[in-house]
């Protein structure tokens, strides 16, 4: 899977700091609403500082999609 844009994940305001979130969800907290990781940014999409981390979550996610498609 690749992105034409930085997926939901990749924004400052997307958090995995909240209890019982789904799995491959976090918390947008702009719309204040529970967001995949993989969401379409919008307008308040904010770039994070921390995006070694983020991109590490991000293929962790990934490869946890693809490896749910082959089965």
């Amino acid at each position: 899977m690749t992105f034409a844009h930085d997926p939901c994940a990749m924004c400052e305001r997307y958090t995995l700091n909240r209890p019982n979130l789904p799995a491959g969800h976090g918390w947008c907290t702009a719309w204040e609403r529970v967001t995949p990781w993989h969401g379409q940014i919008g307008v308040l999409f904010k770039e994070a500082r921390d995006r070694a981390p983020r991109a590490r979550y991000v293929a962790q996610q990934q490869d946890k999609t693809n490896e749910t498609e082959k089965s």
